[in-house]
């Protein structure tokens, strides 16, 4: 959840506004920010996956 948001707020938000002041793009800003944000999120989560530490748990 904490990679979810903060790569929301991070890439999603930032890319968008500065496509938006620098570019002068419209709607076409928020759909390239959109693919920004999943294509970070995914290289975060596959990275996460091959480490194999969400495999890992500890029984109490």
């Amino acid at each position: 959840m904490i990679t979810s948001t903060l790569s929301m707020w991070i890439c999603r938000v930032v890319v968008t506004i500065f496509l938006v002041h620098t570019f002068h793009m419209g709607p076409l800003a928020v759909w390239i920010g959109m693919v920004a944000d999943w294509t970070i999120r995914s290289f975060i989560f596959l990275t996460r996956f091959k480490s194999n530490k969400w495999f890992e748990h500890k029984v109490i």
